[in-house]
């Protein structure tokens, strides 16, 4: 079911991209409440109602995703409002999450939808992308997702810090608007602890348009110094969790571009110029970032036939 609802978040967010080209928020709920909803067509027509609920459409549980997207835009569907899956639960559609929230709120609840007095509609030239960053509790990371936030993105944090991921989040909401930023633990050396991440991206905001890889460590030492493990850990998180990362992005990636084939999507990691010229005492660094470069350079020529474009930056 998981699957499935990842796989319908994405077609509608996609679906609802207007002549703007930017895409809404799309939260999922499956609460109690939410499935009553969904029971049945005359079970969400009178919830909608009664909850005041701006917009709303049923979709059976018989429809694909691809007829989900012909009938959205069949039936003119637009945010904000509440796409009810038959069976699954509810999609609330908003320009922001603090909107589509609302929405879910409302409903599980059992009070009237009123638009929220602090709705504060994503501004600049990344409003409505949707940006994972890995390591981004604190440092460089930390730094890429507050700019990405003044942009207007909203921001998914990841990170293996809780508490220190947690503040950051508050920090971002508390400066950009509630819902801006979310955070999710994560292990960027384990599968599924990303394909987790990835998820979470996509059923609290309708999908993913941007991951910047940047977690990274820094075990510096001569040969004579540096022992095998340390030099495991390094590969681990600099070079090999990379490719875990782009392998859990890149299937969400690819729907999305298979929903909307001019949407364009970025695969971002932060290298050094470490990875560039050798570092004297320091290879098992420099190692790992010359080895993410040829990914990026590989990944980049595989993926560019779905809109997803691959860089490396390198400070």
């Amino acid at each position: 079911m998981e699957k499935q609802i990842i796989e319908t978040a994405i077609t509608v967010r996609m679906s609802c991209i207007g002549e703007t080209g930017k895409a809404p928020v799309v939260l999922f709920d499956g609460s109690d409440k939410s499935l009553f909803c969904a029971g049945t067509e005359s079970n969400a027509r009178q919830t909608a109602g009664t909850m005041n609920i701006p917009s709303h459409i049923f979709l059976s549980a018989s429809l694909s995703d691809d007829q989900i997207d012909a009938e959205i835009k069949k039936k003119g569907f637009s945010p904000p409002g509440i796409v009810i899956s038959e069976k699954k639960g509810i999609f609330a559609v908003g320009a922001t999450l603090a909107e589509a929230a609302s929405m879910v709120d409302s409903i599980v609840r059992g009070i009237p939808y009123s638009m929220p007095e602090s709705r504060k509609l994503q501004e600049g030239r990344l409003a409505g992308c949707i940006a994972a960053i890995t390591g981004g509790a604190q440092g460089f990371g930390r730094g890429i997702a507050e700019e990405l936030a003044r942009e207007g993105a909203f921001i998914c944090i990841g990170d293996i810090k809780d508490d220190t991921g947690a503040a950051a989040v508050n920090e971002i909401n508390d400066r950009f608007g509630t819902g801006t930023a979310s955070f999710r633990h994560l292990d960027v050396t384990d599968l599924q602890s990303f394909e987790e991440f990835v998820g979470f991206a996509a059923t609290n905001y309708g999908g993913l348009d941007m991951l910047v890889s940047n977690a990274g460590v820094l075990k510096a030492g001569a040969i004579d110094e540096m022992d095998g493990r340390a030099f495991d850990l390094v590969t681990a998180v600099n070079y090999k969790a990379y490719f875990i990362g782009v392998k859990a992005a890149a299937p969400v990636m690819k729907l999305q571009h298979r929903r909307n084939s001019g949407h364009f999507m970025d695969i971002i990691q932060i290298s050094s110029k470490s990875g560039l010229v050798g570092s004297t005492k320091n290879f098992a660094y420099a190692g790992s970032k010359f080895g993410g470069i040829g990914l990026t350079q590989s990944f980049a020529l595989e993926l560019i036939d779905h809109k997803i474009r691959v860089n490396s930056i390198c400070p």
